[in-house]
């Protein structure tokens, strides 16, 4: 995949010109972050792929390896109160969603499985998301992004290539405490959540606290009595799984013809009515992974109220990079008309800013544009 020379030289110029802005959030001032930041020894190789990320960021005890400097708390800090202060806009019936994810250059999230295909002949769009892209400060900040949440989410592939925790092991609030958010996932068909425990394995996301599981209903008929039979049995007994029926998708996509076709996912806005009504969760965090994430990118106007991009200083190339928004669909139907919407923000609401090495992008979606 090739870079144009112009996008990389506006790539590094914005870098410079980053380095020594200065952004006011709320009563909060971002400073510049010090010439000099602690590293952590454990990241030895720079985009290695390791398991468990918490093990180089924290030790047996739970405590950070490296002590947060003042400057980079209040870079935090500062961002946090921003997406407090557009919570506060948003709909108080309705569920604040925040859109994030890490991205290289190049706009790769992840590494791309070899495709392969499940019984019906659908493929299996696995990929690992275990890839180091981010620097350790915006590991932090994801962290921080996540205690201000009161869910987090991502997708059954997610699910089932990482078994990721989904919790805060990193940020702490004023009182010392970190805030924990509910884990949800995505498997429509509940495939991936199935292919977990029938190989014997435990939903990490699940121990000890409860998982909420969005599937489709004819999934639930099929399959959720050999899921919850399951999780009840011994093995699975520090396991907590709640099985969320939600509709199909009503928003029809539109093919090359123009002829619309039935999309195979869940609603997203029957998703958020659910988890707001049955479950009181009004601010809900969308990790990933890519066909999550450009889901709601192609739903943006009514499923997202805030994006935070970080953008790694790293090029990670087609040959296997999985791109955040290769799925996202911006073609809309409208008085038998084809149309391509381009997402974008205004100039005087979005913020860019620098962690460590990486860029951070953070903006309120176009409608709580003043």
């Amino acid at each position: 995949m090739k870079v144009p020379i112009s996008i990389l030289l506006l790539f590094i110029n914005t870098f410079i010109l980053l380095t020594n802005t200065k952004i006011k959030a709320s009563a909060t001032t971002l400073r510049d972050a010090p010439s000099t930041t602690t590293k952590i020894t454990s990241l030895t190789a720079s985009g290695r792929v390791i398991t468990d990320i918490s093990n180089d960021l924290m030790d047996q005890k739970g405590t950070l390896k490296y002590n947060i400097n003042e400057s980079l708390q209040e870079r935090i800090e500062g961002l946090i109160a921003m997406i407090e202060k557009w919570k506060e806009k948003s709909n108080e019936y309705e569920t604040f969603v925040t859109l994030t994810y890490a991205q290289t250059l190049d706009g790769m999230i992840a590494t791309s499985n070899k495709t392969k295909f499940f019984n019906n002949g659908e493929k299996d769009m696995s990929s690992s998301s275990n890839l180091v892209i981010s620097c350790e400060e915006s590991f932090l900040m994801t962290h921080a992004l996540r205690s201000i949440h009161d869910a987090i989410l991502v997708g059954g592939n997610t699910l089932y290539a990482d078994n990721p925790r989904l919790n805060n092991r990193l940020w702490k609030d004023k009182t010392g405490e970190k805030l924990q958010p509910i884990p949800v996932v995505l498997d429509t068909e509940l495939r991936n959540v199935l292919r977990i425990i029938r190989e014997g394995n435990s939903i990490k996301a699940s121990k000890n606290r409860r998982c909420i599981v969005c599937c489709s209903r004819d999934a639930y008929e099929e399959y959720g009595n050999e899921i919850m039979n399951t999780i009840s049995s011994s093995k699975h007994k520090s396991s907590t799984i709640q099985l969320l029926v939600c509709e199909r998708n009503k928003i029809h996509d539109v093919g090359r013809e123009g002829k619309v076709r039935s999309g195979k996912g869940l609603d997203l806005k029957c998703v958020l009515q659910k988890l707001y009504k049955e479950y009181g969760i009004k601010s809900l965090m969308v990790e990933g992974g890519a066909s999550i994430i450009s889901e709601f990118a192609a739903n943006a106007e009514e499923c997202v109220d805030c994006v935070c991009v970080v953008i790694a200083p790293k090029m990670f190339g087609g040959v296997r990079g999985l791109n955040a928004l290769n799925g996202a669909n911006l073609v809309k139907q409208c008085n038998d008309e084809r149309t391509h919407q381009m997402l974008e923000y205004d100039a005087d609401s979005l913020i860019w800013t620098k962690l460590g090495a990486d860029c951070v992008f953070l903006a309120p979606c176009p409608k709580y544009m003043n």
